[in-house]
């Protein structure tokens, strides 16, 4: 995903990310596993995080597509 390359970049832990978009942190690897939620990037061994921009834009198109779906029927 592209994001701005001047807007800051925030990581935020699956916990943020799943009260970000009321889904669970099981619903969140599923959908990621899946390939239909954006990859989380790997700091370290045991931490992974993801960026808060990508997560905003999947938020955007989730909703765009919902709404343009719910227009057309």
């Amino acid at each position: 995903m592209i994001t701005n390359l001047n807007q800051p970049k925030m990581f935020i832990s699956i916990k943020d990310v799943a009260r970000k978009i009321a889904l669970s942190p099981s619903s969140i690897r599923r959908l990621t596993l899946a390939g239909k939620f954006p990859k989380p990037i790997n700091l370290s061994k045991h931490r992974v995080v993801w960026l808060e921009a990508d997560v905003e834009e999947w938020m955007s198109k989730k909703y765009y597509g919902e709404r343009a779906a719910n227009d057309n029927s």
